[in-house]
C-alpha cells in the first residue's frame, strides 16, 4: 500500500525566512532610497536647466538680442524671472542661508556666486542669477537641506558668447569649459575642493550618472 507524502515548511522555517527577508531589506533599503532621492534630484535639475534654456532663448528671439547685454537675463533678471517661470507665490526664502561642500568645507568668499537676482518656482526649486548674467545657481529643494554643492546645489555657466570652434552658442546653459577635460577630473575637484562649477560639469560627463561624485562613477 502506498502512502503520499506531502512535504510543506514548517512554522519554524517560515519564521526564519521572514528574518533573513528583513534582515535584507534593513540591509538595502536605505541604500535603495538613497538612489532614488539622488536620482530625484539628477531629474529636478536636468528639468531645471532645459526650462532654463528655452527661457533663454525665447529671450534672445523676443528682444531680438545679439548679446546677453540687450536682455533681461541682465538688465532686468527680476523679470526675467516673472516672464518665463511659474514663481510660488510669496515665498519665504528661495536658497539656504548656508551650503557646504561635499568634502564638509564651509565657503568663504567667492566660493559660491554672489547672488543678484533668486526666484522660487512653484515645484520647489530655487535659482539665482549673478549680476553678470553668465552664471546661474540651482538648488532643487530651495532651502531644504542637505544644502550640499554637487548633491542638491549646482553652479552652471550661461555663455555669452558664440565659439564655433567648440560649438557654444550665445546663451548655452551649462556648457563645460576649462583644463580639466575629464570626467574624472572634474569628480575629483567636486569631491575634494571647494570648486562649485565643477560639480555639474562632472555630472554632464559621467552622463548624468546619481553617484557621478562617487570614485569610479565616470565613463570616461
Amino acid at each position: 500500500m502506498k502512502t503520499d507524502k506531502k512535504f510543506g515548511f514548517t512554522l519554524s522555517e517560515v519564521l526564519i525566512v521572514l528574518v533573513i527577508i528583513g534582515i535584507v531589506a534593513v540591509l538595502t533599503l536605505p541604500s535603495l532610497l538613497k538612489d532614488i532621492q539622488a536620482k530625484a534630484k539628477v531629474n529636478a535639475l536636468t528639468s531645471t536647466i532645459d526650462n532654463v534654456q528655452k527661457a533663454i532663448d525665447k529671450e534672445l528671439v523676443e528682444k531680438r538680442a545679439n548679446t546677453l547685454n540687450d536682455t533681461n537675463i541682465i538688465s532686468n533678471q527680476g523679470e526675467f524671472f516673472r516672464e518665463h517661470f511659474s514663481l510660488a507665490p510669496n515665498p519665504q526664502s528661495t536658497f539656504a542661508a548656508s551650503y557646504r561642500f561635499y568634502s564638509g568645507a564651509t565657503p568663504s568668499g567667492d566660493d559660491l556666486p554672489p547672488l543678484n537676482a533668486t526666484c522660487l518656482l512653484k515645484n520647489g526649486v530655487a535659482i539665482g542669477l549673478h549680476r553678470s548674467g553668465t552664471i546661474m545657481a540651482i538648488d532643487v529643494n530651495g532651502a531644504d537641506k542637505p544644502n550640499i554643492v554637487g548633491v542638491d546645489y549646482f553652479v552652471v555657466e550661461i555663455s555669452d558668447r558664440e565659439d564655433n570652434a567648440t560649438g557654444r552658442h550665445l546663451g548655452d546653459v551649462g556648457f563645460t569649459m576649462g583644463d580639466e577635460t575629464s570626467c574624472e577630473a572634474r569628480r575629483a575637484a567636486c569631491a575634494g575642493t571647494t570648486n562649485a562649477n565643477s560639480c555639474y560639469q562632472a555630472l554632464v560627463l559621467s552622463g548624468f550618472n546619481p553617484r557621478y561624485i562617487e570614485a569610479g562613477s565616470c565613463n570616461n
